[in-house]
C-alpha cells in the first residue's frame, strides 16, 4: 500500500502505511477504509486454493482442506520493517508488474510468483490450530440476512451481495 488504510480483519483493525501487509485467510471477513483522501493505492491478490493446492497425491490437498476448514491460519499482519513483509510485498509488486503485461511468459511467471508466495507463508508464517473459528461464518450469514431483508423489493442476485460484501462470484 501506499497512503493510509484502515483494514478489519474479523473485528480486527489494522493501521496499514506503505509497505504493510495483510494476508486474509479464506472466508475471513475483511473490509478496509481510507484514513486520508490521498492518491493511495494497495494490492488486492486472491489466488483459487483449489487449483492452486488440489494436488490429490500430495501434502498440499492437506494443507488447502486445513486453510478452507480454519484449522490452519497464515499470519495476518506484517509491519513494513518485517522481513516478511518486504518478501510478501516484492512477490506481489513482481506478480502485479507481470499480470499486466498479459503475454504467455508473465502468466507463467506470476504462477511462479504465487508457488513462491505459497512456499515462503508456509514456511515462516503458518500456524495450526485447534479448531476452526465458526463465530465468523454466524457473524457473516447475519449481515446477508439483513442485506438482503433490507433490498428484498430490489432485483438483486448473488453478483449483488458479493459486490456489497467486497467479494467475488
Amino acid at each position: 500500500t501506499s497512503g493510509k488504510i484502515i483494514v478489519t480483519v474479523d473485528k480486527t483493525e489494522y493501521l496499514l502505511k506503505k509497505g504493510d501487509v495483510v494476508i486474509v485467510n479464506p472466508f475471513k471477513i475483511h473490509f478496509g477504509k481510507w484514513v486520508e483522501q490521498s492518491d493511495a493505492e494497495y494490492y488486492c491478490y486472491t489466488c483459487n486454493l483449489k487449483s492452486l493446492l488440489g494436488f490429490h497425491t500430495s501434502v498440499l490437498e492437506k494443507c488447502r482442506r486445513q486453510l478452507l476448514e480454519g484449522t490452519l491460519q497464515f499470519d495476518v499482519y506484517h509491519n513494513n520493517q518485517s522481513e516478511s513483509a518486504k518478501f510478501i510485498l516484492d512477490i506481489l509488486t513482481r506478480t502485479h508488474t507481470e499480470f499486466g503485461k498479459k503475454t504467455p511468459s508473465s502468466e507463467c511467471l506470476c504462477v511462479g510468483y504465487t508457488y513462491m508466495l505459497c512456499a515462503y507463508l508456509f514456511d515462516n508464517c503458518c500456524k495450526e490450530s485447534d479448531a476452526p473459528d465458526t463465530s465468523r461464518d454466524v457473524e457473516f450469514i447475519k449481515q446477508v440476512s439483513v442485506y438482503m431483508n433490507d433490498n428484498y423489493t430490489n432485483n438483486i442476485s448473488t453478483s449483488h451481495i458479493a459486490k456489497h460484501f467486497y467479494m467475488t462470484t
